[in-house]
């Protein structure tokens, strides 16, 4: 469906995605910036918008059709709106409809590293982390967060889907404030509460470390932790609402873990003509072990190139408290649609992630007092100046864009004691 938006509106939905990003002026974007905004909103929505779509609305591309209620959905979802209309209707003072000034939110989304890079094709520390995670930010005036509680218990101590019971305590926020329970760093998924309320249930559908926050007026006033752990492998394929778990026994195959072309299709999943990904979770406790010194290794290739599938893009991610380190892979004529970065920023040549994915490929990651090496068949790939905290290790996840499969995969400290291992 075809929907008239006001230009104004539209332009403020471009300045605040262009504030998001940190790119500097859409003037000077390139196509490849388009391609990278065009994964980022994947990644965060589920839903695809063409290059050629978001070249239309930023008006790079001449296009005198109104664009669909699903392409300003997703821009809306990508600020972290429930979807347009919402935006519409809490951003009027912006397009000139009310007197009210314009406040902005004091919820941005930081990371360590400020790198316009696509959250799933970047290699480095994402700390999921938001103002309100920093010192001092939490419950500044005029919210006391001491006026508030906020607790939660899970109803499976591991497992998913999870269901959590949060019990709070919001009866000091005035009538007129909005309050909300949001289950992670992501605002998609905040639920709107009512102050008298005193318990709200969420499902969680993956696993993982989670801090989930009580937020009044776009404001956090309590936050806590949650780690849902996984209780061994989770295959499944990603769907933007519920995702199809596939059980562990049927994933296993003669000593591999796979999901195969077929085994899509058989769940009613189509691979044509958006491909979509699959992947298996594990979240578990891995004691001591923390980003800053570990080794990873792993044997791992993707089964499906045809279509939009053709450049089997490929991630492996090794989850944090509070983060994640990915390492994307594709053939090796995808390799522009990767990102990698450090420290130092971002690294301009990406060939070395690119392999031959219809084969068995052996990966080698580690990390030691923060200097990563990265090894792809034998070879070195990259080494990488990570500087970040460290983290304790909280999950290996795989992705693959379509079907793929892992031999094995082997997590130990520097000094080669293994800490956990799985041949399958």
């Amino acid at each position: 469906m075809k929907v008239r938006a006001d230009e104004r509106t539209l332009q403020e939905c471009r300045r605040r995605i262009e504030e998001k990003l940190g790119w500097g002026s859409s003037e000077m974007w390139a196509n490849r910036d388009f391609e990278v905004l065009s994964a980022k909103i994947e990644s965060a929505t589920r839903i695809k918008l063409s290059v050629a779509t978001l070249k239309r609305i930023w008006g790079k591309v001449k296009y005198t059709s109104h664009p669909t209620l699903t392409t300003l959905d997703a821009l809306a979802l990508f600020m972290g709106y429930e979807n347009w209309r919402t935006f519409q209707v809490q951003h009027q003072p912006e397009v000139g409809i009310s007197p009210v000034p314009r406040q902005r939110s004091p919820l941005r989304k930081k990371s360590l590293l400020l790198i316009p890079a696509a959250l799933g094709l970047t290699i480095l520390i994402i700390l999921l982390l938001s103002n309100d995670n920093l010192p001092g930010s939490v419950a500044s005036a005029p919210f006391d967060p001491e006026a508030f509680s906020f607790s939660s218990a899970m109803v499976i101590t591991e497992g998913v889907p999870n269901s959590v019971i949060f019990d709070f305590d919001a009866s000091n926020a005035a009538d007129q404030d909005s309050i909300f329970i949001q289950q992670s760093w992501n605002k998609q998924l905040r639920r709107r509460v009512n102050r008298t309320e005193r318990h709200h249930t969420s499902i969680y559908y993956y696993p993982g470390y989670f801090k989930a926050k009580l937020v009044v007026n776009d404001r956090v006033v309590k936050e806590h932790d949650l780690f849902i752990l996984s209780d061994g492998w989770v295959p499944v394929i990603e769907r933007p609402t519920v995702p199809v778990y596939i059980k562990t026994e049927k994933a296993v195959v003669d000593g591999i873990m796979t999901i195969k072309p077929e085994t899509v299709t058989q769940y009613g999943v189509p691979l044509q003509p958006e491909t979509p990904w699959i992947a298996f979770h594990n979240s578990r406790n891995f004691g001591s072990l923390k980003s800053d010194n570990f080794i990873f290794e792993t044997e791992l290739r993707n089964e499906y190139g045809e279509g939009a599938g053709v450049c089997r893009l490929t991630e492996i991610q090794i989850r944090l408290e509070g983060g994640a380190l990915i390492l994307p892979l594709s053939i090796k004529g995808c390799v522009s649609n990767l990102q990698l970065a450090d420290k130092n920023g971002r690294i301009g040549d990406t060939s070395a992630l690119g392999c031959d994915l219809s084969t068995w490929v052996t990966v080698r990651y580690e990390v030691r007092e923060g200097k990563g090496s990265i090894f792809i068949n034998g070879r070195k790939a990259y080494d990488l100046d990570l500087g970040f905290p460290a983290l304790p290790i909280a999950g290996i996840l795989y992705r693959f864009q379509g079907a793929g499969s892992v031999n094995y995969v082997r997590l130990s400290e520097t000094s080669g004691t293994v800490i956990f291992a799985d041949n399958f």
